[in-house]
């Protein structure tokens, strides 16, 4: 368990042999938590860069994934969860 430059909560984690971040957004600004969202980023470090073709091609399959690119073509997959009040486990995990 973490804080980002904003001293919200960031939570890294590993699975399945990548390393996530789970980040906060939305949180009250004085004491950092009642946030209303949640963003998921894991990036990858591939031999062969992607093109923005192969990206899109990603993005269509998952609708509530994002890609970006960095300048070597690696891709970093973002979703971004809007949690509101609370979501059910079962939602998240969905």
């Amino acid at each position: 368990l973490e804080t980002d430059d904003f001293d919200d909560p960031l939570i890294k984690f590993e699975g399945q042999g990548y390393k996530y971040d789970m980040l906060f957004y939305g949180c009250d600004e004085s004491t950092h938590d009642k946030c209303d969202s949640v963003q998921l980023r894991v990036g990858f470090d591939r031999a062969k860069p992607w093109t923005p073709a192969e990206a899109m091609e990603i993005s269509r399959e998952y609708r509530y994934t994002s890609i970006v690119l960095d300048d070597e073509g690696d891709p970093y997959l973002l979703w971004d969860i809007v949690t509101g009040e609370g979501i059910p486990a079962a939602v998240f995990l969905d």
